[in-house]
């Protein structure tokens, strides 16, 4: 809060303007990326960033956002969530919900359980990050630009891991296959 009164003063504008709000959780947010961006291409080669990548990389890609978003809505008590004022207060529980069923189905695309296909996995993780706009911005979020910033990286990153998962395991499986067929007798 302090940070975004600070570039709101500094811009001459109204000291609650959502800009300096939106600047600073920009700001905030590119030097996380760019912190996290560096240490894992510093340790780009070795064992521990391959499989964290592998196994956390999916959930905090869909997770991340949505989670500290609940978070800062317990915490603060400010009621952050948009849809909050226009439902009643028993369908709350409805982006906890959605939250957990997505983590569970990363879960189970990562350990091959997966039963939709590719075209399925991309229509589910579109309305998974729909549902997260409307929720963190409101039913108009896709009016202001700025409120699909969130949803549009998030698809991008979960898309990116679920590639990444699904090129590893070729790779695995090709590395297999050239194995079995190198040990097998001719006849």
């Amino acid at each position: 809060m302090e940070l975004k009164y600070r570039i709101n003063n500094y811009l001459h504008l109204h000291p609650h303007s959502g800009v300096g709000g939106y600047m600073a959780a920009f700001a905030l947010a590119l030097g996380l990326g760019a912190c996290i961006f560096l240490v894992l291409r510093l340790t780009a080669e070795s064992s521990i960033t391959t499989k964290s990548l592998y196994y956390v990389g999916g959930i905090v890609s869909i997770a991340a956002v949505p989670a500290c978003w609940l978070y800062a809505d317990y915490m603060t008590g400010y009621g952050l969530l948009p849809l909050a004022a226009d439902v009643h207060p028993l369908f709350l529980f409805w982006p906890f919900l959605e939250l957990i069923v997505s983590v569970v189905f990363v879960l189970l695309y990562l350990f091959q359980k997966w039963p939709f296909s590719r075209a399925g996995s991309a229509i589910l993780l579109v309305f998974h990050w729909v549902f997260w706009g409307w929720c963190l911005f409101g039913v108009y979020s896709w009016l202001w630009p700025p409120h699909l910033v969130f949803p549009t990286v998030g698809y991008c990153a979960t898309h990116l891991w679920g590639s990444y998962v699904s090129s590893d395991r070729e790779a695995m499986s090709a590395t297999e296959n050239m194995t079995n067929s190198a040990t097998l007798p001719d006849r």
